[in-house]
């Protein structure tokens, strides 16, 4: 409606001049819409071996052992009535796994795969026992038993981390529809939260563990599922 009274009452010269700025001001308000509409899941993996075992996984790491599969079952069953347009999931095996059997169990079509939703790449500490990399540095101070803001060398900084996850979700939801989930890595989920809510978020979710973000006004804010 404002545009056509726009373009009746304004001369010829001027709507040519504004054409880009209208243009702008549809493109926000229809994305501030969508925003205000979206609800984003953000689901951890099914439990893996090396989970069990307190083995650092990163990059690495088996995919998901019998529990971990029921857990994505029983997941996959708490979300059976929500209609989602889009799940995404990190390429790597313990959350593809969990995703896919999460798609079959609420017949939603399969998901795509997103190296950028990896957890942070530990490189050194992959492969390892809490104990062993207490040795290894023993001034090291954890986060909830995790990485955290720490910074070791050879290991993917806390900052570049921050940046892959929030740009590859920036990315990914973009486009997306009213309901999106997204099956990543304890990491990312910490990393996200803190970036889009509370900065002060030092909880890792259990396996399978679900926070839904919505938007609340001005910005994003979260809840258990």
């Amino acid at each position: 409606m404002f545009s056509d009274l726009f373009n009746r009452a304004a001369p010829l010269y001027l709507v040519v001049l504004l054409e880009p700025f209208r243009r702008a001001y549809f493109s926000i308000a229809t994305k501030w819409v969508d925003v205000r509409e979206r609800a984003i899941f953000l689901m951890r993996h099914g439990v893996t071996e090396w989970n069990r075992l307190g083995i650092w996984q990163g990059w690495k790491g088996p995919g998901l052992n019998k529990a971990g599969k029921e857990q994505a079952e029983m997941a996959g069953r708490k979300l059976a009535g929500i209609k989602f347009s889009a799940i995404y999931s990190s390429d790597l095996p313990r959350s593809y796994e969990t995703a896919v059997i999460i798609s079959q169990v609420i017949d939603a079509p399969a998901p795509v795969p997103a190296s950028c939703l990896r957890e942070r790449d530990l490189g050194q500490l992959s492969g390892r026992s809490m104990k062993e990399i207490a040795d290894l540095f023993p001034n090291l101070r954890m986060e909830r038993e995790a990485l955290g803001a720490n910074d070791i060398y050879g290991v993917e900084s806390w900052k570049d981390f921050n940046e892959r996850v929030a740009s590859c979700f920036n990315g990914l939801i973009e486009n997306s529809g009213k309901n999106v989930l997204i099956v990543t890595h304890g990491g990312c989920i910490m990393s996200l939260v803190r970036t889009l809510v509370d900065p002060s978020f030092d909880q890792i979710l259990d396996n399978c563990g679900i926070l839904k973000l919505s938007w609340d006004s001005r910005r994003y804010r979260y809840e258990r599922i």
